[in-house]
């Protein structure tokens, strides 16, 4: 007995570094291993069937699973090999089987150990489709509910790739089953805006002789996001010594908690109604979402996972729209010289359910023209808003035009905030005319003067030389 609540505590306390491997997005068509009937209700004394089957499987040419069971309320009497992977006879197997109705060499039992492979047979024998792997027969030794619970599971094709599957597991219910539930199981509030707050509790109901329990939760990470999670008083009701431990992934979107007694009799095991734990969220943005209780799990002190169902919670909070936007933009010239002044028209419009005050700013290129604010818009009014530009000292080029008005709160679609229409010419004013001469002409000039100079020169220089003479 001891080595069996051991294994359980280690096994409760090491599941967080497993426990989001254990959950992911199913494909459409991805293969799926589940019991067949989904649930058996039936009196003690008797027995009962239930197949093994798999579906959307491509080239299966091994299988194993382990299959768990509640061994005070059933047994398993036999299991027996089908055909699916034989293809009817056609191909030799190798069946194994090993039940542990009684204790393994570790003290566990209630399970079974099935394990199957296509022997020497070429690759075009791998099996495909839907079928049954193995009929499995209990006996109902007392009422009580246990589920019918896969691990260990693996599907290999002709390749000896593993397969990705999804499980699906059976029931037996021969009283009312424990019940996991998020309450308040809806919750729609227009009021929640991001920055609020709110909490959920999980809690469970019929439920009988808990020891231990574990779930993950999971939501939408661009809405929620998880602040804290208390133990709720379900299993410490008469302050019973509980480990407790979370893991919290915002990212993703989820977190996984469990709890279990620690050292206490197994008489203190907790049954009927309460709470399991205690959850608050701070609300990102406006939307809805799903509160997903996944892989819930209750389990007894011997370690026999106690059949539950869930069901899952609702969060919305859309219906209070806050939306401002710019709905024109319009400049009085397309073309201006530097200097002039140049009137800019923008209309806005509160698309919204409140009465909003915002600030609308225009820009020419990046530069600010300059800002307005509106005053007590109401729902679906508009308002016109006359921007002045002077362009003095605007270096010359062409500008876009463009208006923002600034979010309000709660808003969570910005990007009609923005409205840019066409450009502006800003062009330099014509040159003042002066008169200036050209750097050619003067050379031009004084070469002419130093030519006539030198003439004039030599002409009274010959003057003077003939007189002389």
């Amino acid at each position: 007995m001891l080595k069996v609540k051991s294994f359980l505590l280690l096994f409760l306390v090491i599941l967080p570094i497993f426990g989001w491997a254990t959950i992911s997005t199913i494909g459409q068509d991805e293969p799926v291993l589940y019991v067949d009937p989904a649930t058996v209700t039936i009196d003690p004394g008797e027995t009962f069937t239930v197949q093994v089957k798999v579906t959307n499987v491509l080239n299966l040419y091994t299988y194993q699973f382990k299959l768990s069971w509640n061994p005070s309320f059933l047994e398993v009497t036999s299991v027996t090999e089908e055909p699916f992977l034989s293809s009817e006879g056609s191909y030799v197997t190798y069946f194994r089987d090993k039940v542990y109705n009684t204790p393994d060499a570790m003290g566990v039992s209630g399970y079974l150990y099935v394990a199957s492979s296509l022997l020497g047979e070429p690759s075009t024998a791998a099996a495909s489709g839907k079928g049954t792997l193995a009929t499995i027969e209990f006996l109902v030794k007392e009422k009580g509910n246990s589920a019918l619970h896969f691990y260990d599971t693996q599907l290999v094709s002709s390749l000896m790739v593993e397969m990705a599957h999804q499980t699906k597991d059976g029931a037996f219910l021969s009283l009312p089953p424990a019940e996991i539930n998020v309450e308040p199981s809806t919750i729609v509030d227009a009021f929640l805006q991001p920055g609020s707050t709110f909490s959920v509790n999980v809690s469970v109901t019929k439920a009988v002789g808990v020891y231990s329990w574990s779930l993950n939760m999971s939501w939408d990470p661009a809405l929620l996001n998880v602040t804290s999670i208390e133990e709720g008083i379900f299993l410490n009701q008469s302050l019973y010594n509980t480990t407790f431990n979370s893991q919290i992934s915002p990212e993703e979107g989820r977190f996984y908690v469990n709890c279990s007694l620690f050292g206490e009799p197994p008489e203190v095991a907790a049954s009927g109604n309460g709470t399991l734990l205690n959850v608050t969220f701070l609300v990102k943005s406006v939307g809805s979402t799903d509160l997903r209780l996944l892989d819930a799990k209750l389990w007894d002190y011997e370690g026999n996972e106690i059949f539950g169902l869930t069901q899952d919670g609702y969060f919305e909070n859309t219906g209070l729209i806050r939306d401002v936007t710019v709905i024109s933009v319009e400049a009085s010239l397309s073309s201006v010289e530097a200097g002039d002044p140049v009137s800019i028209t923008v209309v806005v419009r509160n698309n919204g359910g409140e009465i909003e005050n915002f600030d609308v700013t225009v820009y020419w290129g990046d530069s600010n023209v300059g800002t307005l604010s509106t005053s007590d818009l109401n729902p679906n009014a508009t308002e016109t808003l006359i921007f002045n530009w002077n362009t003095e000292g605007t270096a010359e080029g062409n500008y876009m035009i463009k208006a923002v008005a600034s979010a309000v709160i709660w808003e969570t679609n910005t990007d009609d905030n923005t409205y840019i229409n066409g450009y502006v010419m800003i062009t330099s004013p014509p040159p003042q005319q002066t008169f200036s001469f050209s750097p050619i002409l003067v050379a031009a000039v004084i070469i002419v003067i130093i030519i006539v100079v030198a003439i004039i020169g030599i002409v009274l220089f010959r003057r003077r030389r003939s007189r002389t003479r």
